[in-house]
Order: structure tokens, then C-alpha cells, then sequence
């Protein structure tokens, strides 16, 4: 399992030394490997060597060529992301209107159509999602919310969960009035998907028949098709824990039998054409067993060479 780490700040400005060093210090600090700074206000001539002070050896990429201020700054660290790792990021600097950011929309659900891997869009959208979301300032407008939501949901987007400070934007000055959002991304193994095999021995369980009744008998208010599916994944969570209770030490149970009978079953129904060798492979130590190896003389002693 392997984490990537992502940066998103609106650094309101980025020429100052006291703020690069701020940046550098953030960065090595959190282990991070891709970081969006938004509103650098760095000029084209002074970008590389801004970027060489902060991130040496880091590729980078802006819309200095579309914006003359620096709205938008990525970096990222060569090979940070594993080439096995294959997902979109998208970055953000909304403009202050309504009009000016139905643009935006329109985009980012036109990329929501182009593609069907796994996205991340960070930015600063110059709205928020809920009404809670702010308090004081100038008053929300429920058309721009609405606006927003309406994005959020075409695109199949998902507010991303969080922890620590609810409100990210201050007014009281210091280095930037924006808090940094850092996402992790975890890169996880795929596990092998484990499939419901019904045993006979759990018939003979009391306890499993109940269960079957009473989750079979709940009440789901859908279609007849998606009645089966839910009540059997229901089922599907009491089930797991009786086989833990029951069977995880099925060897000492009196339905060891059942279980090993119906497990002998599998393997030949398994093996198929190869039954043959299989059978002889089980029968040798059963002969084994019966055979005679050796005998007793009239010494008293076991002899092997007869």
C-alpha cells in the first residue's frame, strides 16, 4: 500500500522571500510530492528562478500564458506518482462572478463526459456548496449555490470529507489569509474477491436458520429485484458473524464430517479429467497403511527384509 500526498493554497502572492521560504518549509514538512498555488501573482520573468529557490529540480507547469497575474501554479516532484497510479486532477481559480464562472461549469462537466477515471478537483470556486459554509461578509446568493450544486451533481461529484478547520478563509492577514488543503491519496492493493460458498454443515446450526428467516423477512420497499439484492447482503453481514462463532474452530466440531464431506466433493468436481491421479494420490497412503511392511520372527523381533 502507497500514499501520494497533494497540496492546494492560495498563497495570495508568492514574490516575498518570507513567503517562498513559508512554502518550502510546508512542503518538506508534509512530505508532499504535487502542489496547486493559486493567485502567485509571479511574473514571467521571475517564475524560474522563483520555482528553481523553492522547488529545485521539480517539474511545473502555470496559465502564465493566460492570465498575465499567475491564478494557477503546479509542481510536482519527477516519479512522485507511481505509473500504475492512473487518475485526474483538476485545479481551480473560479472567477469572483456568476456569470464568469457558468464557464467553469460548462467545463468541468464537458471533462466529466471525456473520461471515466477516478477525479480530484481542488480550487478555490468562489462560492460555497452549503449556505452554513459561510459566515459574515457579503451576503450568498442562493442562484450561484444552486448554480454550484448543480455542477457538483452532473459531474458525479462528492464533497470530499475533512478534518480540521470547517471555515478556510480569514481576513486577519499573516502569511496568507487561506488555509492549505492536503489530500491523501492511498494507493491500495487489490484484494482477491472472496465468494459465498454455502456449507451443508451450517444447515445443521439453529442459529443459521433463524437468521435466514429474519432477514428474509424484512421489508424493503424497491423493486422485486432490488429487494434480493439488499436482503441478501444483509444477510450477507449476520452470516459472516456466525462463521466466526461457529466454524472458526470447525475442526473440534461435531460437523466436521459434514463439512469435510462436502469439501471432498469440490475437489474432485474441481479436478475433472484429472480424477484418476488424483485417486491414486489418495488411495497410496490408505494402501500404505493396510499394507504389511513387516513381521515379527520367532525371536520376538520385527523383521522389514522378508
Amino acid at each position: 500500500m502507497g500514499m501520494i500526498s497533494l497540496l492546494r493554497w492560495n498563497v495570495r502572492g508568492l514574490n516575498g522571500p518570507n513567503k517562498q521560504n513559508e512554502v518550502k518549509l510546508l512542503c518538506n514538512k508534509q512530505q508532499l510530492g504535487l502542489i496547486s498555488l493559486l493567485k502567485t501573482k509571479i511574473k514571467k520573468n521571475s517564475r524560474d528562478k522563483i520555482v528553481e529557490s523553492i522547488f529545485g529540480g521539480w517539474n511545473h507547469i502555470h496559465n502564465l500564458d493566460t492570465h498575465y497575474n499567475g491564478r494557477i501554479m503546479v509542481v510536482w516532484r519527477p516519479d512522485y506518482i507511481p505509473h500504475k497510479l492512473s487518475f485526474i486532477v483538476s485545479f481551480v481559480y473560479a472567477f469572483n462572478t456568476r456569470e464568469e464562472r457558468n464557464e467553469l461549469w460548462s467545463m468541468l462537466q464537458a471533462i466529466h463526459r471525456s473520461h471515466r477515471k477516478p477525479w480530484l478537483v481542488l480550487g478555490e470556486f468562489n462560492v460555497v456548496l452549503h449556505v452554513e459554509d459561510k459566515i459574515s461578509g457579503n451576503s450568498i446568493s442562493l442562484t450561484e449555490v444552486v448554480d454550484f450544486a448543480t455542477c457538483i451533481d452532473n459531474c458525479g461529484l462528492i464533497e470530499h470529507p475533512h478534518q480540521g478547520n470547517q471555515y478556510t478563509w480569514s481576513d486577519k492577514g499573516g502569511i496568507s489569509d487561506h488555509c492549505p488543503i492536503k489530500v491523501n491519496i492511498i494507493e491500495e492493493r487489490k484484494r482477491k474477491k472472496s465468494f459465498f460458498l454455502y456449507c451443508n454443515a451450517r444447515g445443521k446450526i439453529l442459529e443459521f436458520k433463524r437468521l435466514v428467516t429474519e432477514g428474509w423477512g424484512v421489508s424493503i420497499h424497491e423493486c422485486k429485484m432490488m429487494q434480493v439484492v439488499k436482503k441478501l447482503k444483509q444477510l450477507k453481514k449476520s452470516l459472516r458473524r456466525l462463521n466466526s462463532q461457529q466454524f472458526s474452530n470447525i475442526h473440534i466440531s461435531y460437523l466436521v464430517e459434514l463439512y469435510l464431506q462436502q469439501q471432498s466433493k469440490v475437489t474432485w468436481l474441481k479436478l475433472g479429467d484429472d480424477y484418476t491421479r488424483y485417486f491414486f494420490l489418495v488411495i497410496k497412503p490408505m494402501r500404505l497403511k493396510l499394507a504389511t511392511t513387516q513381521l515379527r520372527d520367532e525371536n520376538g523381533q520385527w523383521r522389514t527384509d522378508l
